[in-house]
């Protein structure tokens, strides 16, 4: 029984001390993790792992209420893993307190584990030392009773043979009984010396509570230390991963950069997400991905000036790897959102008089263009002069209508409908002395470029010439 005893409480000492280095290394990685998570829970893990250490060596140091701070402890590390949605954490910890569980109910002479092996191992030796002092004792009595027998009896055959010296007989009759009674009182002396050993000084000994306080403070100190070293060396912080992420795409490493993207994503890191909008859209690098590319920029367009940017570019017609999204609807939301934050304004005025001059709506778009002029958005200077040489949604201004062309020429000198409309005005003579010269010059580039309304008009020219 004693051998199963030290057995078993061998295996409880290796368990607490795994427990205790499996808290340490939550400890480290938790506080290095803070450098992302900046999480309560995470918090919440480093307290009450440091708890779990203090209690593990408070139960080596046989305290009984180190045992049910464990205990106690095990079950908030419960409800916390599954409050933050660390189910398997969760799992461990239940299936970690179960086996606590069923070695401390593990019963030795009707008592349990927990109170014979831990708190009360001291007594079986005391037992066992009383057993063996029993023992001890009854053998000195009945050794002592057979030497009387003997003596008696050599006493009895001395006194027959030598009856004619009874003086000499009755000195070693007073002899031998003197050396009995001292022999006598020397076993009696020696029995009581083993069964009533001399009381010691009690030695000083060191409070446990001190031992656990020193302990759990070297622990401390020995994990701050460690965490400074990793925060020092390896943490990151979350820009940090961005910008080496940027780095990994320009040197075509992508596979890399997108996975460092997708996980600082799932820390909710916002332009990571209006990043990989941009990659699964527009980047030819990646496979088009439309889902993912817009779930991650509506998703950070919330708060992200760039997200909303892209997505007004996109849903006015850009083309994403060959593809177009456009879609007035959401143009016209992320438009309004821009103007908002005050974000491409220019570029939002100009894309919303597109929305109206696709429903010939001109008034309104002329006053959006209008607007997108004043923000120096140069492309909305074409539409406006169109509006002015066409009357739509305006009086007719050759005057207006050329001074906007050749303010988006400056920004646009390739624009084919641009070159269509100023080759117009020199074929006609609207607004500018009639050439006919210029105007077959601008209409070739337009026509070269597509326009099939230039190639019509610059054929009459050639053909009346």
């Amino acid at each position: 029984m004693e051998q199963k005893t030290k057995e078993l409480n061998s295996i409880i000492v290796l368990l607490l001390i795994l427990s205790i280095i499996r808290s340490i290394i939550r400890v480290f990685t938790a506080i290095v993790a803070m450098q992302i998570y900046s999480d309560v829970f995470v918090i919440l893990e480093i307290v009450l792992s440091i708890f779990v250490i203090a209690a593990s060596i408070g139960i080596l140091f046989k305290n009984k209420y180190a045992l049910i701070a464990l205990f106690g402890i095990g079950a908030c590390i419960v409800i916390t893993a599954f409050c933050s949605g660390n189910h398997d954490t969760g799992f461990v910890q239940l299936f970690i307190m179960g086996l606590w569980a069923l070695i401390f109910c593990l019963k030795k002479n009707g008592q349990s584990a927990w109170k014979t092996i831990l708190f009360d191992g001291k007594k079986d030796s005391v037992n066992v030392t009383k057993e063996k002092t029993l023992i001890n004792t009854e053998n000195t009595d009945s050794s002592i009773e057979t030497t009387s027998a003997k003596e008696i009896e050599i006493i009895q055959e001395s006194s027959v043979a030598e009856s004619n010296n009874n003086v000499t007989n009755q000195m070693e009759n007073v002899g031998t009984i003197t050396y009995e009674v001292k022999n006598e009182e020397e076993k009696e002396r020696m029995s009581d010396d083993f069964n009533n050993p001399p009381k010691r000084s009690p030695k000083k000994r060191v409070s446990s509570i001190v031992v656990i306080a020193l302990s759990v403070g070297i622990l401390i100190l020995i994990i701050g230390l460690l965490s400074y070293w990793a925060w020092d060396k390896f943490s990151k912080t979350k820009e940090e991963k961005f910008e080496e992420a940027k780095a990994l795409f320009k040197g075509n490493r992508t596979e890399e950069a997108v996975q460092i993207l997708e996980d600082l994503v799932d820390n909710d890191y916002v332009k990571a997400k209006t990043a990989l909008g941009n990659i699964y859209l527009l980047q030819k690098s990646v496979p088009l991905n439309s889902q993912k590319g817009f779930s991650y920029l509506e998703d950070a367009a919330k708060s992200d000036t760039n997200a909303i940017h892209l997505l007004v570019v996109i849903y006015g017609g850009k083309k994403c790897k060959g593809e177009t999204f456009q879609d007035d609807q959401k143009l016209k939301k992320y438009a309004d959102l821009a103007i908002k934050n005050n974000c491409c304004v220019g570029l939002a005025y100009f894309e919303l008089g597109n929305i109206y001059a696709r429903q010939e709506n001109y008034p309104v778009a002329f006053y959006n263009w209008q607007k997108a002029t004043e923000y120096n958005q140069r492309s909305a200077h074409r539409n406006i002069g169109i509006l002015y040489y066409n009357g739509w949604g305006c009086d007719v201004n050759y005057e207006k209508a050329k001074y906007h062309f050749d303010k988006a020429i400056e920004e646009t000198p390739n624009d084919s409908k641009l070159l269509l409309y100023i080759g117009l005005m020199h074929k006609y003579g609207n607004g500018v002395s009639r050439n006919i010269s210029l105007a077959k010059e601008y209409l070739k580039k337009s026509a070269d470029k597509g326009n099939e309304y230039a190639q019509k008009e610059y054929a009459e020219l050639e053909m009346s010439n």
